[in-house]
């Protein structure tokens, strides 16, 4: 299974044009959102069904509110569409 790095970086030289590129907060973007989707559009965009990407909402449902509590279904309780982020806001250029 192939892996994928990402190092934050202070370096505002890098971080300018990214941050230009994005189309949302870099919080709300997580799991299958605008960064991973851009980073397999660059990669392999044979795999992306951008056509779908819009078809579900990628928002926190708070559906788990839980304080000082972890528990294993937390992300289904927060994002039981499995994602997070808007996938339809990716990009080809984002990812470069």
């Amino acid at each position: 299974m192939p892996y994928t790095f990402f190092e934050p970086t202070p370096d505002a030289a890098y971080n300018a044009p990214v941050a230009r590129l994005r189309k949302l907060d870099a919080a709300m973007d997580q799991h299958a959102g605008e960064s991973e989707t851009s980073t397999l559009l660059y990669l392999r965009p044979d795999l992306v069904r951008m056509e779908c990407a819009g078809a579900e909402l990628g928002l926190n449902q708070k559906r788990l509110t839980l304080t000082n509590l972890y528990t294993g279904i937390w992300w289904q309780g927060s994002y039981p569409n499995y994602y997070s982020g808007e996938a339809a806001k990716a990009s080809r250029e984002l990812a470069q």
